[in-house]
């Protein structure tokens, strides 16, 4: 009787074994699967531990599929769960054409202006649809899919100048894939004086009541003019700069300075006595 319980548990461990086997053979192929779609490249080492991986979970994967396989190669021969094995070793799958990634091309650089590495610059590649700001140090970079590169790209360069007295900078200068190719690209440029212009300045001049102020001389950049009876002026001045002092004075007045952007027609001041 008690040699009967003692063969029970030794039958079932050996019905389980078949099924550890197989499951374990699904697990190491899945393994398998999850490496193919997950790894871009492999080395010879990596490509060989995935193959025997593969041999093992194949086999293992075989032992519980009914039938008999039989296989026979130069020199060799092999059934059941070994063949199985020996398929996953042996034959290699179709070659699947994939299309090559395109790589990016990084295109950098520095802009100077007037010999200085300047900040703030927007810098557009109008052929490849990019846009960039310089950095601190007048850096700007972008990167290009390499089948897009043109043989030549304008790059466009707008830059609002701090100086009154210069003219902001809105440019585009063509390059070869040559030039914008280099390690030490540089984009140089000269600011330009702002050329003298023409502005009018006119508006009134109030006494403290209110009232229009006539007589009260009002000059600026050694041009001036006189307010009429209702206190009104207008007066031209030919600068290079968007701001000017306007001096307005009066005998029995106290004057008063004022800095007014160019062109200007409400202006609107006040003298006390």
């Amino acid at each position: 009787m008690a040699k009967k319980e003692d063969a029970e548990p030794t039958a079932g461990r050996k019905r389980q074994q078949p099924l550890l086997v197989f499951f374990s053979g699904a697990v190491l192929l899945l393994l398998v699967l999850a490496v193919v779609l997950f790894k871009d490249e492999m080395t010879a080492t990596t490509f060989w531990v995935v193959r025997l991986i593969a041999t093992l979970g194949a086999a293992g994967f075989g032992a519980l599929i009914p039938g008999y396989l039989k296989i026979e190669g130069t020199g060799w021969k092999a059934g059941g769960a070994v063949a199985f094995g020996a398929m996953a070793y042996f034959f290699n799958p179709p070659p699947i054409d994939v299309a090559p990634a395109v790589k990016d091309i990084l295109i950098q650089g520095i802009v100077y202006v007037d010999g200085k590495a300047q900040p703030n610059v927007d810098v557009k590649g109008n052929e490849i649809a990019r846009q960039s700001n310089t950095d601190l140090y007048g850096k700007f970079s972008f990167t290009v899919p390499e089948d897009k590169l043109p043989a030549n790209i304008t790059f466009g360069i707008q830059f609002r100048q701090t100086d009154s007295t210069l003219m902001n900078i809105d440019t585009t200068i063509r390059f070869s894939k040559e030039e914008f190719s280099k390690p030490d690209f540089e984009i140089r440029l000269k600011s330009l004086q702002r050329p003298p212009a023409k502005f009018l300045l006119a508006g009134y001049v109030y006494n403290e009541q209110g009232n229009g102020l006539g007589g009260v001389a009002v000059t600026v950049n050694g041009s001036s003019s006189q307010t009429d009876d209702g206190g009104y002026f207008e007066l031209y001045v030919i600068t290079d700069r968007d701001r000017v002092p306007l001096n307005f004075s009066k005998s029995g007045f106290i004057s008063k300075t004022y800095s007014y952007t160019l062109p200007n027609r409400s202006i609107s001041v006040t003298l006390k006595k």
